[in-house]
């Protein structure tokens, strides 16, 4: 299951669900230095910064999710 955390900030949530199983999770976040430590976690297969939540996501990933978390 495709999982995208956002507002990923340091990894909390990211964290938990890999404890639990998911292996397939993106995080996105709008700041540049709270995307960077989620990051150094390795909990996350893809993590961007900048990333304004309140547009479409689409015009940061094309990636298809089943779940989002916030």
């Amino acid at each position: 299951m495709a999982i995208l955390d956002a507002g990923c900030g340091t990894d909390l949530v990211g964290i938990e669900l890999y404890h639990i199983g998911f292996r397939s999770i993106d995080g996105f976040d709008l700041c540049e230095t709270m995307a960077e430590m989620a990051r150094q976690t390795g909990m996350y297969c893809n993590v961007r910064g900048d990333v304004d939540l309140n547009g479409p996501l689409s015009d940061y990933s094309d990636a298809g999710y089943e779940m989002t978390v916030c």
